[in-house]
């Protein structure tokens, strides 16, 4: 922006003199015919001169303030150049700063996450301790609920003797079981010949 000041600075002076120049020339041309008129062609040459000198200063300054926008047309595109570029690198920086925040966090949670699973590991004997503790005692439940269904389901045993304990008693298998004393004898076959009546 200073430089753009400067240039503008430079214009606006080089704008009054090309302004009071243009001014000039038609003084000196008036004051040259004046001078022919009235016979003094020396002065009437004088002041022509006086006029061409003012018109080739006139000429440099119109040059120069072409010139001097031409740099101020420059100087603006390389100031918004410049001024892109900032703005490129404090874009880049504040990039740079919200990824370095990113980052921080994301390793704040990891060591957090770090030390829960830290913590977990220390209680995971305990819960297997727990799991096989409670499995025993489900087993032990189990156990308990089985007997008590067998004692259920068994049939009771009456007080009152059965019709067949009277008579022959039962083994072990449930058939009548015979008396030591007494055995049952089959009739033998008797011999051909021998009456029915006969021994």
């Amino acid at each position: 922006m200073l430089g753009l000041a400067n240039i503008a600075s430079s214009r606006h002076e080089l704008e009054a003199r090309t302004a009071e120049l243009r001014c000039h020339l038609p003084e000196l041309e008036a004051k040259a015919r004046c001078a022919l008129r009235a016979g003094r062609q020396d002065v009437a040459r004088h002041a022509l001169e006086r006029r061409q000198i003012a018109a080739g200063e006139l000429a440099l300054l119109n040059e120069q303030l072409r010139e001097a926008d031409l740099e101020a047309t420059r100087l603006a595109a390389a100031e918004q150049q410049l001024a892109a570029r900032i703005d490129a690198i404090l874009a880049r920086e504040r990039m740079i700063e919200a990824r370095q925040s990113v980052a921080e966090i994301q390793v704040r949670v990891g060591e957090a996450l770090a030390g829960i699973s830290g913590e977990l590991a220390g209680l995971a004997p305990e819960l297997a301790q727990a799991e096989e503790h409670a499995e025993a005692l489900e087993a032990r439940a189990a156990a308990i609920d089985r007997m008590l269904d067998l004692g259920r389901s068994a049939p009771k045993r009456s007080t009152r003797s059965s019709p067949s304990s009277s008579g022959s008693s039962q083994g072990r298998d449930g058939r009548p079981s015979r008396d030591r004393g007494t055995t049952l004898s089959r009739p033998r076959a008797r011999p051909e010949g021998v009456p029915a009546g006969e021994p």
